[in-house]
């Protein structure tokens, strides 16, 4: 199923499994997610392990720290738990704004 939107194209997927997932075309909500990366590799797990964890499919968690779709509050909730992060810094695990890269031309120089 693909439904048309204001900047793009959201599709309905099934993955293995049954499960359906909506994705997008292009990233909708542009989030930084090197914070979460980072603390999953400190306690010496893998995406796998915190999709397990929290009963998802590695696959749907690749697409949501890829921005292709969106965690929800119950999502955030149980890698918050399984990875011991403060409800206070969810905004920094979750919430960090990306920033883009853009190169800016080499002014000449007399």
């Amino acid at each position: 199923m693909t439904e048309h939107f204001k900047g793009g194209i959201v599709q309905l997927i099934e993955l293995p499994g049954g499960e359906k997932l909506k994705v997008t075309d292009n990233k909708v909500q542009q989030f930084n997610y090197s914070k979460l990366r980072g603390r999953t590799v400190e306690l010496g797990f893998r995406n796998k392990d915190v999709a397990e964890a929290i009963n998802m499919s590695e696959t749907t968690y690749s697409y949501k720290l890829n921005c292709r779709s969106e965690f929800t509050h119950g999502e955030i909730s149980a890698i918050c738990e399984f990875l011991s992060i403060p409800v206070g810094d969810i905004p920094l695990y979750f919430f960090a704004t990306a920033v883009q890269k853009i190169e800016l031309p080499e002014e000449d120089t007399p």
